[in-house]
């Protein structure tokens, strides 16, 4: 009988020549592996020495799970109906501890989340507190920042109201002083014919009759 591997390609051994060669391999208490059972597969079967080492180290490890699992299923058999229930009691027992341990661990982890959660939205909410927290300070800052913008166009624009007012009594400073200069030219000119009159008149005072 030969099998087929997942390749397609038949192999040149079969799964109970494998198991043969590793009952004898156990008998000779050699480490079953391909250095011990493909030798007693060419010996006694007259197998290529060039078969593939990975796929005969592959059919290896399966047969010796296959072998493993039914030497168990054939000791369960071998025990007695006492044992059978006796192992039956402990492992309903086992399970039963291990479903307290798991409950417990479970509930204990679950406690755990939920505290972290909590922490987690206590933080979140504190963050959040924050934000708004500095939002109204910012909105506070923006307040008094155009608060000053407006009183310093205010006082921009008093400041030019003053300049103007001062412009304009410098203005009318200098055209008093004009003026005042022209009436002091226009009095002595004044002064000055009236001087001339009075001279021209003592110049022409009438001779008494002899």
């Amino acid at each position: 009988m030969t099998n087929k591997n997942k390749g397609g390609r038949p192999k040149s051994y079969s799964d109970a020549q494998v198991d043969y060669a590793i009952e004898q391999a156990e008998k000779q208490d050699l480490p079953v592996g391909v250095e011990t059972v493909k030798p007693i597969l060419c010996t006694e079967f007259g197998i290529s020495s060039g078969i593939n080492g990975q796929s005969l180290e592959k059919a290896i490890l399966e047969r010796v799970e296959v072998r493993a699992d039914q030497n168990a299923r054939d000791l369960l058999e071998k025990l007695p109906t006492e044992a059978m229930d006796a192992a039956g009691e402990i492992s309903e027992q086992f399970r039963h501890s291990l479903v307290g341990f798991l409950a417990q661990t479970f509930e204990g982890l679950r406690t755990e989340a939920g505290a972290k959660e909590a922490a987690k939205e206590e933080d979140l909410r504190n963050t959040r507190a924050r934000v708004r927290d500095l939002e109204a300070e910012l909105a506070t800052r923006d307040q008094a920042i155009a608060a000053l913008e407006v009183n310093a166009e205010g006082l921009q624009e008093k400041l030019a109201a003053k300049t103007q007012e001062v412009a304009n009594l410098r203005a009318q400073i200098e055209q008093q002083s004009r003026d005042a200069v022209q009436t002091d030219m226009v009095m002595e000119m004044v002064k000055e014919a009236v001087a001339g009159a009075i001279n021209d008149t003592d110049g022409q005072k009438p001779t008494k009759p002899n």
